[in-house]
């Protein structure tokens, strides 16, 4: 996208590869990982699982990427829309949608806050923090301000790494 636009090439295609290129060499020099965020088009659909296909300007990332990952949120879905409970609305899929090492189409279900942006793995042990992210999105739903929720979810965050660092 936006950092491909300052690279060489005739076309959007050359730019994203050399940007593509450049990228994943930066990665394996500091033996590190890169992440690529890709815009998908709109006939995606809004809450629906995106495909390869859906993702814009994409084919050289799709050729050089080791894994390409699509993320959604079913309760996006106008069909399933408000009938959502609290916890299909926190809910995000992660899915491997490309990769090298294979489990291509597997998924992984993750708990998001739209309110903090927190993301957190609902089979964890921490329970406490997939029930403060349902929580965060039934009071968003409610109609309390963003402000107040990234608040409070700022402060309970503080006292548990004090409680933690006490013990």
């Amino acid at each position: 996208g936006y950092w491909a636009n300052s690279m060489r090439g005739t076309s959007n295609y050359d730019r994203v590869s050399e940007a593509v290129f450049l990228a994943k060499a930066a990665a394996k020099a500091r033996k590190a990982l890169f992440v690529t965020p890709s815009q998908v088009s709109r006939k995606a659909g809004t809450g629906k699982a995106p495909q390869l296909a859906d993702m814009r300007d994409s084919g050289q990332v799709e050729e050089t990427g080791d894994f390409v990952l699509g993320l959604h949120r079913p309760a996006m879905d106008p069909e399933i829309g408000g009938s959502a409970t609290d916890e299909l609305w926190a809910q995000m899929v992660l899915e491997f949608l490309k990769s090298r090492r294979g489990g291509t189409g597997r998924t992984v279900k993750l708990a998001y806050s739209q309110a903090s942006l927190a993301i957190v793995d609902p089979q964890c042990d921490d329970r406490t923090a997939v029930h403060r992210v349902i929580q965060e999105n039934a009071r968003l739903r409610r109609g309390e301000p963003y402000n107040a929720i990234r608040r409070d979810s700022f402060n309970m965050a503080h006292r548990s790494r004090q409680q933690r660092a006490e013990v």
